[in-house]
């Protein structure tokens, strides 16, 4: 990727001008694999299945923004010059991170129109992260590591949840409810020696309804409940540096997104078709 750079003072005493070019490159190795099982007691829908899954991943990336200084219209100056000096940087990352997730549904059908559901989740993940910096010695024509931006960062998270459903007809209602809890143990650390950890419950009711009004018209009516988790390198306070122009800083305060979701909509069947009227409210926080 190439730029044009213009460098001046304010009031402008001092115009520089560079033409920059960034050179970036990822690479790494991921392996991944399932196993599943599943039982069934009969023919009727009523079941065990549970499932193990496994990820690991490798990967490095660097970036490169190399500046050479230039004209007004960024034609390049003979880097050839003596007089005329490169200036670059460089970010690079190493990073690792190995997920774990056990699940388990039992489905327990209750006569022709209802049914029961229930089961269990655990996601594990450890995630290791190396951060360096490195600036362009012109003079000794070498890259040297900045130590005071060499970050090594670590983030465990695991997310536990155990939940249960129950859907059925009774005459022309339908109803299908359910709840979810999961504990969330979260733990953050970095090279400062700071570590930012998390032991919380959360909640998340759900309920969908509908009502045939005749065989042509249906209400139905839903509310649920959603959460969004920030990502792990939305969460490291130390900064980090892309190039000289571009920085990251992530915050170990930042709670999730919690959005609570209300639909309320009409549906009314035609010989070839059907045609639907929805209203929705959504509300989210944090």
């Amino acid at each position: 990727m190439n730029s044009e750079i213009t460098n001046y003072t304010d009031p402008e005493t001092l115009t520089e001008y560079f033409f920059s070019e960034s050179i970036m490159d990822r690479s790494g190795d991921y392996y991944q694999g399932t196993l599943n099982y599943d039982l069934r007691f009969n023919d009727n829908g009523h079941r065990l299945q549970a499932m193990m899954y496994y990820s690991s991943r490798f990967n490095e990336s660097y970036d490169n923004q190399e500046d050479v200084p230039s004209d007004a219209s960024f034609e390049p100056f003979d880097v050839n010059d003596e007089d005329v000096f490169l200036e670059g940087v460089r970010s690079t990352e190493e990073g690792d991170e190995d997920s774990y997730r056990l699940k388990v549904d039992y489905s327990l059908p209750l006569g022709e129109e209802q049914k029961f559901e229930a089961g269990m989740q655990t996601r594990l993940s450890n995630e290791n992260n190396t951060y360096n910096f490195s600036f362009y010695n012109n003079e000794a024509d070498e890259w040297v590591n900045d130590p005071d931006f060499y970050n090594e960062y670590t983030f465990d998270r695991n997310i536990s949840s155990a939940y249960s459903t129950y859907s059925g007809n009774v005459g022309i209602l339908g109803i299908q409810a359910g709840f979810r809890g999961e504990y969330t143990d979260r733990s953050i650390s970095n090279i400062t020696g700071d570590s930012f950890v998390i032991n919380r419950w959360d909640w998340f009711p759900t309920l969908h309804t509908s009502l045939d009004l005749d065989d042509k018209h249906k209400v139905m009516a839903s509310y649920s409940k959603r959460i969004r988790r920030p990502r792990g390198w939305y969460l490291d306070p130390v900064i980090s540096y892309r190039d000289r122009y571009t920085l990251r800083k992530g915050n170990p305060s930042l709670e999730p997104e919690y959005t609570d979701s209300y639909d309320l909509s009409l549906m009314k069947r035609f010989n070839k078709g059907f045609a639907t009227i929805e209203a929705f409210y959504r509300n989210t926080t944090n």
